[in-house]
């Protein structure tokens, strides 16, 4: 997922390097395709009351289509409800249109 992100913005990934880690309050999901790890994604905190900002939803390349992506949305989104929140947010680059 990293590569793929430094591709798509060459000049700036260097300034988010210390961003790319999964720190300890995230709720991770690993998704998994005749147990080999396609897809991931996570959910965090925000500073708006019962909110959470999903992050890192990725899918790999050959797994795509297949409706990974949807189905570890779906989980991280029954999860956060679980947790009570009552929404969440997701953002993107301008260069990652396929993301959505």
């Amino acid at each position: 997922m990293i590569k793929n992100i430094h591709v798509r913005y060459p000049g700036t990934q260097q300034n988010f390097v210390e961003f790319n880690y999964v720190n300890l309050d995230f709720r991770v999901i690993v998704a998994y395709y005749a147990g080999i790890p396609v897809g991931c994604g996570c959910f965090k905190e925000t500073k708006i009351d019962n909110v959470v900002e999903m992050k890192r939803i990725y899918v790999k390349e050959d797994y795509r289509g297949i409706g990974v992506a949807k189905t570890v949305l779906s989980a991280l989104e029954q999860w956060a409800i679980e947790e009570d929140y009552i929404s969440s947010i997701l953002e993107t680059g301008i260069t990652q249109p396929d993301y959505l």
